[in-house]
C-alpha cells in the first residue's frame, strides 16, 4: 500500500496511525478520493474511543464466556451484554419491513420503486418482496456480525465501489438474532437471505450541471441489498457481500445503532418497528401527526380479508407497543402520549426516549 499522499491534514492523520490500525485500512485505499480517505482514517481512530473500545471487550468476553450445560425452560435467549448493529438512518424512518404475522408469509405483495428517501440531493427507492421483521431480524444480525467481528470482514471493490464482504457461519446469524439452532430456524434463515437478495435499492445521486447548464446529472447505482451470498452445506459456512450503500452509510456515520438484544427481547412487532423510528432520531423527543407514524411504521390499513382497517384498531396497536417500549423502561412513562393540539381535529403522539434507554449517536 504505496503511494504518494500530499502534505496537509490527511497525511498528519495517517502519521497519527500505528502499524496495526493501517492494517485494518483497504488495498484500494490511495485509489480512493481523498474526501473518502479522511472517512477511513477518521473512522479507524475511532476505535481508539474508550467507550467504544469498552463495547468491543464486552463483545469479545461474552463470547469467551463458557456455555452453561443446565436444561432451561424453552424461551427466546437474551444477551446479558448489548449487541449493537448499524442500519442507514435513511431506512430507519421510511422502511421497507413491514410488522406482519406469520399468516401473512404467504402471500407477499411484491413492490416496484417505492420511495423511501427524497431530497434535493437524490432519492432512494425499493423494488422485491414484502420484508417482513423476521427478515429485518436477519439483516440487523449479519450487520452486526460486520460491525463487530472486525477479524472476518474485509473491504472490497465491486465495479469501482467499495464495500464489505464478510464470511463466517449461519449459526452466528441465529444466535445474533436471539433464536436457537434448528432445522425450521436454518430454513427461516435462509429464506430471509434470498428475499434480502431480491431487495433491489436504486440510490440515485444528483449533482452539478450538464455542459450547458441546463439539467442536473442524474447517477444511477441499483443493486441489491445482499449482492451475493454463498453457502456451504453440511459445514455451515456462508458469506456475502453488501450494497455499496451500506459501506458509504458507515463511512459517513449516517447509521443508527439498533441494540440486538434489546430489541429480541421485544413481543409486539410493532413495538420493534417503533423502536427502530425512535432510535434514529437523535433528539429523545418526536412529536407529530400519529398518521405519519402509522405510515413510518408500515402499519397497513387493509385486513388480510380486504377490509379496510379501522383506525381504532390501529391506534391499539400502536398504543400496545408504546405500552411495551414503556415497560422496557425505553420511553418515558407520562411523557409519551396520544393528545389533540388546540384548535385541531387530528390526533397526535409524542414519543419520549427514557433518560435510561440505550441510545449511541451514529456521529
Amino acid at each position: 500500500m504505496q503511494s504518494k499522499i500530499k502534505t496537509g491534514f490527511l497525511e498528519n492523520l495517517l502519521n497519527d496511525l500505528s502499524e496495526e490500525e493501517k492494517k485494518e485500512m483497504p488495498d484500494n485505499f490511495f485509489k480512493l478520493t481523498p474526501g473518502i480517505q479522511k472517512v477511513i482514517v477518521r473512522r479507524i481512530i475511532r476505535f481508539r474511543d474508550p467507550e467504544y473500545k469498552k463495547h468491543l471487550e464486552d463483545i469479545d468476553s461474552s463470547a469467551s464466556e463458557p456455555e452453561i450445560t443446565v436444561k432451561k425452560p424453552k424461551a427466546k435467549p437474551a444477551s446479558a451484554r448489548r449487541v449493537w448493529c448499524c442500519f442507514p438512518t435513511a431506512m430507519c424512518r421510511t422502511s421497507v419491513i413491514h410488522p406482519i404475522n406469520r399468516n401473512t408469509f404467504k402471500n407477499r405483495p411484491y413492490y416496484e420503486d417505492i420511495p423511501l428517501v427524497s431530497n434535493s440531493w437524490g432519492t432512494l427507492t425499493y423494488t422485491g418482496p414484502l420484508l417482513s421483521t423476521y427478515d429485518e431480524d436477519v439483516l440487523f444480525a449479519i450487520l452486526s456480525l460486520v460491525e463487530n467481528d472486525v477479524l472476518n470482514r474485509e473491504v472490497i471493490t465491486m465495479d469501482g465501489k467499495a464495500t464489505y464482504k464478510y464470511t463466517g457461519f449461519i449459526s452466528q446469524i441465529i444466535r445474533t438474532c436471539g433464536k436457537t439452532d434448528g432445522k425450521d430456524i436454518y430454513t427461516g434463515t435462509m429464506k430471509s437471505l434470498k428475499r434480502l437478495m431480491g431487495a433491489i435499492v436504486d440510490k440515485m445521486e444528483v449533482y452539478g450541471n450538464s455542459a450547458k447548464g441546463k439539467r442536473r446529472i442524474k447517477e444511477h447505482l441499483i443493486a441489491n441489498l445482499l449482492m451475493k451470498v454463498g453457502y456451504v452445506e453440511n459445514t455451515g459456512k456462508i458469506s456475502f457481500i453488501f450494497n455499496p450503500f451500506f459501506y458509504d452509510a458507515f463511512m459517513s456515520k449516517h447509521v443508527t445503532y439498533i441494540d440486538i438484544s434489546f430489541r429480541s427481547g421485544l413481543n409486539s412487532l410493532v413495538a420493534k418497528s417503533l423502536y427502530r423510528f425512535c432510535q434514529s432520531h437523535t433528539q429523545p423527543k418526536w412529536c407529530g401527526d400519529w398518521t405519519i407514524l402509522i405510515d413510518a411504521l408500515n402499519i397497513s390499513r387493509i385486513k388480510r380479508n380486504g377490509e379496510k382497517r379501522k383506525l381504532s384498531q390501529i391506534k391499539r396497536l400502536v398504543e400496545n407497543a408504546v405500552n411495551e417500549l414503556i415497560e422496557k423502561s425505553y420511553l418515558k412513562k407520562g411523557e409519551t402520549c396520544f393528545f389533540r393540539p388546540k384548535h385541531k381535529n387530528e390526533l397526535y403522539v409524542r414519543l419520549l426516549r427514557s433518560s435510561s434507554a440505550g441510545f449511541v449517536s451514529g456521529k
